[in-house]
Formats: structure tokens, sequence, C-alpha cells
């Protein structure tokens, strides 16, 4: 199997029963497993979640030490891929494909968090098949937006940890001159953003499919930023930190440094098409 994404999971709720096979109330359909070591028995939506505790913890032990893998040693490359295109997680196509749909009026879209309730059934229901169709669980779109931003978070960064000094580097000056109302001569710009697109050309084949996949989506779900409230800009801070995953060394830099990711992020949105689609600068 793929490597599975972490579900944060709720204490278990158990009914304490005599060792006695005898006294286990046969009536109760929803429970159909038994727990020999202590006698409890475990809800089966209980029972899923345990499991997928134990195979993070596998996971994690698993973990090659590699620059850019997660804590939990999950690598895009792990997950089953979607079926029409080979480098896409299924996870995440599934997940964008729903906000594509039902995004469009969510107020605060990747803003205003989901239901946690709902989020830790989906994240289950997508580990057991991530093909799952969203729409028969009645789960709310910022639920899924939430999901995705936690898948993310729980796998290696899209930017890998060796490559993001350079790339903010190289997006410094671009972004400088924006903030001051300058806009550079289009040769100038060019080369600024082609200095941006180098670094994103170094990133590996998968991540940088997803990369593009997920930039593209939220380029496209910014232009309806009149109906949900969330231009570039408010995307762009909303998702950095998922997108980039820096480790600021203390306060003092991460509050000096945390205002130029948020630009990056929002450039690559704002310029989708020539980074990731052989477009011409807007």
């Amino acid at each position: 199997m793929g490597c599975t994404a972490s579900v944060h999971v709720m204490p278990y709720s158990t009914i304490q029963v005599p060792k006695s096979a005898s006294t286990i109330p046969k009536s109760d359909s929803t429970i159909n497993h038994v727990d020999s070591a202590n006698g409890e028995l475990v809800f089966e939506e209980e029972r899923k979640q345990k499991e997928l505790q134990k195979k993070q913890k596998k996971l994690h032990k698993k973990s090659d030490g590699r620059p850019g893998t997660s804590e939990s040693g999950c690598r895009l490359v792990d997950f089953q891929m979607s079926s029409t295109n080979p480098s896409l997680p299924q996870y995440v196509e599934t997940c964008v494909e729903f906000i594509r749909e039902e995004g469009i009026n969510a107020e605060g879209i990747y803003r205003i968090p989901g239901n946690k309730q709902q989020v830790e059934i989906l994240q289950v229901k997508l580990q057991e098949d991530p093909n799952v169709d969203i729409r028969s669980l009645d789960i709310q779109v910022n639920t899924v937006a939430t999901v995705l931003k936690s898948f993310f978070k729980d796998t290696e960064p899209l930017i890998p940890p060796q490559l993001q000094e350079e790339l903010l580097e190289a997006a410094e000056k671009y972004v400088e001159n924006r903030e001051a109302g300058k806009e550079p001569e289009i040769p100038e710009k060019s080369t600024r953003l082609l200095g941006i697109r180098g670094v994103l050309r170094k990133i590996s084949p998968v991540n940088y499919e997803v990369l593009k996949y997920f930039i593209t989506h939220l380029n496209e779900l910014s232009q309806h930023k009149d109906k949900h409230s969330m231009d570039s800009r408010n995307l762009a801070l909303c998702l950095w930190p998922t997108i980039l995953r820096m480790d600021f060394s203390s306060y003092d830099k991460m509050a000096q440094s945390t205002k130029i990711p948020g630009e990056v992020i929002q450039t690559l949105i704002d310029q989708c098409g020539f980074f990731f689609h052989g477009e011409p600068e807007c």
C-alpha cells in the first residue's frame, strides 16, 4: 500500500465486559471486533483509525532521513497516482476536483477551517479509497480544503528545503520592486521571473507536477475572488506555510522572514501561466 497521511485520532470509546465470550452483546451490530488483550470491545470506525495510527508509526520508522521527506517519511511518490496523471496522487486530485466544483461560492476557502469531526471522517475515507465520491459523504467544501492542507503538511514539502533559500533570493528583488510600485522593464522583469522558474525546475518531477497542479488550481480559484473573498494575496498568506514549510531557527528570524515567502507564493499564483504553462508573463 502507498504511504498514508496522518490522521488525528480521537480517544477510543470502549465498553468493558467480562472475559466470558457469552456476555458479549450480540444485538449491537455496530460492534464487530474484540480486543482479546484487554477484553474491550472496539467500535469499527475507531478500529480503522487505530490501524491507520499503527501504520503511521511504521512509516515513521521506515523514514530514510533524506532531505525533503517529512517526519512521517511520507513521500508523494508513495501514494496511489491518478489514472489520468501518473505524477499526481489521486488523493490530491480528488480533493482539488471537489473544491474546483463546489468551492467557488465558499466564503474564505482555504482560510476558514472545516469541521474537525468531518475532517477526521474524510481523512479515513480517503485513506481507504482515494477515489471516494466526496459528494456521497455530505462533507462541506471547507472541510475538503482543510484535509488537503493537512495532506501537504503531513508529506514531504512540495518545494524541498535545499531549494527554498535559492527561491527566496531569486524572488526578493522582483517582490521589492512590486511593493514599491516600480514595475520593471519587460526584459528585466522576464529575467527575474526566469530566475524563479529556474529554481522551480530543479524540483523533482513528481513534486514539480503536484506544485504545478496545485498552483494552477489556486490561480483559477483567485479569478473568482468576488465570490469567496480570496484573491491571490489572501490565498498565498493562508497557504505559503503549507507549500514552503520553512524551518525558522528563531522567532525573530521568523518575524523578519515571513513576508517574502507569502509574496513568492502570490507571484507563483499570479504568474502561473509563465512558470508552468509556457505563457508570457502577466
